[in-house]
């Protein structure tokens, strides 16, 4: 029996090994055919992240974008790494890549955790009508049937999240994080 549990656990660290070998050749290729995305995003599957090189800027206490043409460079490059990431995946028959879109601040009162998650949604909002346009979903003459269920699809691979009490982030302000799930 020991034996066969050594066995086992042999096998569990060698499924893990190659797993994170895969991830590993999923991220260097996503990264290469997405381009100057790398100029805004930051790709760590090992860590299971993806980074904005440079945070969002909302309305004070508010839960829209101050400059949402400024932010659009940052959030169509993070809309394009998940899609390479995730047509990568499908050709080798893998689920996508989900994302939780997590926001952080500093105050941990009921108000300040619901308009961090406002503010995620706002970014799930964004990209994922980035993805829906770089697909042609959202393209004139997509039938609306089509078009909503690119558009479900897209909103389906996140879920947003606010947290409070997090040092490191400025009173009033929102920090986006976005965590891979697989």
């Amino acid at each position: 029996a020991a034996a066969a549990s050594s066995r086992e656990g042999k096998s569990a660290e060698q499924e893990r090994a190659q797993f994170e070998v895969q991830l590993q050749s999923l991220q260097e290729r996503a990264a290469m055919e997405a381009g100057d995305s790398s100029a805004h995003v930051s790709l760590d599957l090992a860590r299971r992240t993806i980074r904005l090189r440079r945070q969002p800027r909302f309305v004070p206490r508010g839960d829209s974008l101050v400059d949402p043409e400024a932010e659009e460079p940052a959030l169509a490059a993070l809309a394009a790494t998940l899609r390479v990431c995730n047509r990568l995946l499908r050709q080798r028959g893998q689920e996508e890549l989900r994302a939780y879109i997590e926001g952080l601040t500093a105050a941990e009162d009921a108000a300040s955790i619901e308009l961090a998650k406002r503010r995620c949604a706002v970014i799930k909002a964004v990209v994922c009508r980035a993805m829906r346009e770089a697909e042609g979903a959202g393209a004139e003459g997509a039938s609306p049937p089509a078009s909503r269920m690119a558009e479900r699809r897209f909103e389906d691979l996140f879920a947003c999240r606010g947290y409070g009490g997090r040092g490191g982030v400025g009173k009033g302000d929102t920090k986006i994080r976005l965590r891979v799930m697989l």
